[in-house]
């Protein structure tokens, strides 16, 4: 009898020390086995974990922007916004994430909420966003019918605003002439050029001609077509991308990363004075051969550490280096011949003679004045403004804006 229940006293005694064992390998085999979706409150089952985990890396995946789910007992009292950016720049770090993402906390302890957005997510989600999708979440009691809930939406809205991953290497060619404004051989001998300067500088120069539109701006298609077709030298994506549609007379030079630093505002300005006068002329070879060349100087530029900006932008070309002097040059020349034409008409008039009145036109008698006085019409006063200060400021440097990438380029454009 002794024995048995010795037996018994051991086998308590081992369930005792096996208990905390199995209820802490119980609390974290959720965390361990996911990656974008956690469950620390443990109403999910382990089937319906392992199913929207594998949905939330799938919608990841297909969006290009990490979606995480975190539903928690509590945030050891830190701030739930400060728990999930925390969480998120940490998966960052570790290479579980991209530098794009949406992480959506759930904090069950205190009822709290908050979603994190980080990179391009930032600007392609506002907090009415986010409130819709907390709403979508907390409409349902369930967790996990609520989870699905969310990711749905969340996939519906990037849907929406058109969104789609950044492939990870270029898709074209640097040259693609969709409006075949070049013949075969112009087009090798530029392709060639434009693939040994990217090569050489380690920063893409691309050029790309279309026929339409499709009814987006010229800045917003080059920004995309250079996003979503993968350009870009190395891991910054170094680049610029000048974009013309001859049907629209658009025309848009797009940079990113060191192309944004090489190219500023003045430089571009400066660069397209002498593409753009071959551009109005349908010179379209020869334009894109300069623009070529001028990125070509301005890269070499800027690697030196110096870019071409306000106060050192490049000489311009002989023909542009004097234009007043060229103005008065074509003046001269204009009033010459037209007073050599006028003179060669007036030779055959021997005729006509000057007179000091005009007496010898007038019939006699023909007009009697019988009174005469002076009669105010109207007075004729000329104003000027007088000028203000200008709020204008003359820095240098290259302005930027946000693609639907959520990257930032730089760039410029207009008619041609």
């Amino acid at each position: 009898m002794k024995k048995l229940v010795s037996l018994f006293l051991i086998a308590l005694l081992c369930a005792g020390f096996m208990l905390p064992v199995s209820a802490e390998m119980e609390d974290t085999h959720a965390q361990a086995e996911t990656t974008h979706v956690f469950d620390t409150i443990l109403t999910l089952s382990d089937s319906e974990l392992e199913e929207l985990d594998e949905y939330a890396v799938a919608l990841s995946a297909e969006y290009g922007i990490d979606l995480a789910v975190l539903l928690l007992a509590d945030t050891d009292g830190e701030n739930t916004y400060e728990y999930a950016r925390t969480f998120y720049q940490e998966g960052m770090a570790s290479g579980m994430y991209s530098n794009s993402g949406l992480v959506f906390v759930y904090n069950k302890g205190d009822k709290k909420w908050a979603a994190y957005r980080a990179g391009r997510v930032a600007n392609l989600f506002s907090e009415d966003d986010v409130d819709a999708a907390w709403d979508v979440f907390a409409a349902e009691a369930d967790d996990a019918i609520a989870t699905r809930d969310y990711l749905d939406f969340v996939a519906n809205l990037l849907d929406e605003k058109g969104t789609q991953p950044l492939p990870d290497g270029r898709q074209y060619e640097r040259l693609v002439d969709d409006a075949e404004l070049l013949t075969t051989e112009e087009e090798a001998v530029l392709l060639e050029k434009l693939n040994e300067i990217s090569e050489r500088q380690q920063c893409d120069v691309v050029i790309v001609t279309v026929k339409t539109l499709g009814g987006k701006s010229a800045q917003d298609f080059a920004d995309d077509f250079f996003d979503y077709n993968g350009f870009g030298y190395g891991p910054a994506a170094d680049g610029a991308l000048f974009l013309i549609c001859p049907e629209e007379r658009d025309w848009w030079f797009s940079t990113h990363a060191f192309g944004l630093k090489a190219f500023t505002d003045a430089g571009q300005d400066s660069m397209m004075k002498t593409v753009k006068p071959h551009l109005s002329a349908d010179r379209y070879n020869k334009a894109f051969l300069e623009l070529a060349d001028q990125c070509d100087r301005f890269l070499t530029q800027a690697r030196a550490g110096d870019p071409y900006d306000v106060g050192s932008l490049p000489a311009r070309p002989r023909g542009l280096q004097r234009p007043l002097t060229n103005v008065i040059i074509s003046l001269v020349v204009g009033v010459v011949v037209a007073f050599l034409v006028v003179t060669a008409m007036k030779a055959p008039l021997k005729s006509v003679r000057r007179q000091a009145a005009a007496g010898s036109y007038l019939r006699q008698n023909s007009l009697n004045l019988t009174n005469s006085r002076e009669s105010f019409l109207y007075r004729n006063v000329s104003r000027t403004a007088r000028p203000t200060e200008s709020s204008g400021g003359g820095g240098g440097g290259s302005s930027s804006h946000s693609s639907s990438s959520g990257r930032s380029h730089g760039g410029s454009g207009g008619k041609y």
